[in-house]
């Protein structure tokens, strides 16, 4: 038995492989949530016209940031999905948290705005704003074209 313990992580990646439908949606989103964060960034890093200095500084804290960013826009849309089922107590409540988290973007994105500019100028934090909007822009022409954006995006 000691001999196949190896390989038993193979095997394991095999069998998932096979029960997998060819078309597996799930690992089209990852696809494309990956492309879609290799676009943004390279919209990011040519728009805000970063160093070598400030993008090895900057990009963590971007990630950090979106990382965060989702984390919340995934909360609200779990209450809002809960929301069809719920009593009107029920939904007074959920709508008070999502307030909250609401008021939690606000703070997040004032308090990762300040460590921007520790690390860009004015003009390349407002560049940066300015890209993200782009990116959106480009994320609604794709899907006018009929192509499946990643679900964290609004």
């Amino acid at each position: 038995m000691k001999k196949y313990l190896p390989y038993i992580p193979y095997i394991a990646f095999a069998i998932i492989c096979l029960l997998l439908p060819k078309d597996n949606l799930y690992a089209q989103q990852m696809l494309d949530r990956a492309e879609m964060e290799k676009i943004r960034t390279s919209i990011i890093q040519e728009r805000l016209q970063l160093t070598a200095e400030q993008a090895k500084n900057f990009m963590p804290v971007l990630n950090r940031y979106r990382k965060e960013q989702m984390e919340l826009r995934r909360q609200i849309m779990k209450l809002r999905r809960k929301s069809l089922v719920m009593t009107d107590e029920d939904l007074r409540k959920a709508m008070e948290q999502e307030f909250d988290l609401r008021e939690k973007e606000v703070a997040l994105a004032r308090k990762y705005h300040k460590e921007f500019l520790t690390i860009l100028n004015i003009r390349q934090v407002a560049e940066l704003y300015q890209s993200e909007l782009e990116f959106k822009r480009l994320l609604l022409e794709r899907i006018g074209k009929g192509t499946r954006p990643p679900d964290e995006m609004d």
